[in-house]
């Protein structure tokens, strides 16, 4: 009698352990879209190392916005794979979130770095971590934060990028401008598709959230390849 009870136990226990590593139906696109994305950042960032030719500044600055682009994609992979109901207060959903602010800051740092000289690199650069560390801040110490607030800060963020317009456009090559803000359109058309919980054509399958997923992933293609450029001249 001991013994069955003691066999059930532990079968109970391994269908728990088997099931807190299944990815639910709902999470499965999410999950793997930006798992998708973690593998580009890490291979993208390899690229532009190697085309680095031993530049320890490109080299630096490269392994930061490759880092950063793979934190955001893989925590949000992570956070989807083992989430269990919606809005939940996990460490991977803070992760989630706290990741795209520190991505934003990690995609303009070459920017700044290839393109931008003196005042205007560290004015742009220092912008962008102030905006970081709050955002950072309020996620950790502010219990349910408003949707609105956080997207706010990131398309702030996002749309920095118009200060120094000028600046860009004397040194950046036409196409590598048009990718640029490109990307930034994706990362807004994303926010608004978040934002507003709409198109949302199939509920539980396909809806808003995974068309964000979608928006979010050729956002940061596009501004991959103005680096891509840049390293490659």
């Amino acid at each position: 009698m001991q013994n069955s009870l003691n066999i059930h136990q532990l079968d109970l226990k391994q269908k728990k352990k088997k099931n807190s590593f299944k990815v639910s139906q709902k999470e499965k696109f999410s999950s793997m879209s930006h798992l998708f994305g973690a593998i580009l950042a890490i291979l993208g960032m390899s690229i532009l190392i190697f085309k680095s030719n031993g530049n320890i500044v490109n080299i630096i600055i490269a392994l930061i916005y490759g880092l950063s682009t793979f934190f955001l994609f893989i925590s949000s992979a992570i956070y989807h794979a083992q989430k269990k109901e919606e809005n939940e207060e996990s460490f991977w959903r803070k992760m989630d979130h706290i990741a795209i602010f520190i991505m934003i800051a990690g995609t303009y740092t070459p920017i700044c770095f290839l393109f931008l000289e003196g005042a205007w690199r560290w004015s742009i650069l220092l912008l962008q971590w102030i905006l970081v560390i709050s955002g950072i801040i309020l996620k950790l110490l502010v219990l349910n934060t408003p949707r609105w607030v956080t997207i706010t800060i990131y398309l702030v963020q996002g749309w920095v990028a118009i200060i120094p317009i000028y600046q860009l456009t004397q040194v950046m090559p036409l196409v590598s401008i048009i990718l640029l803000f490109t990307g930034g359109l994706s990362y807004t058309i994303g926010a608004i598709i978040y934002k507003m919980k709409k198109p949302n054509p199939i509920p539980g399958k396909f809806g808003f959230h995974e068309i964000f997923h979608i928006w979010i992933l050729l956002g940061a293609i596009f501004h991959y390849i103005p680096l891509y450029i840049a390293f490659s001249s």
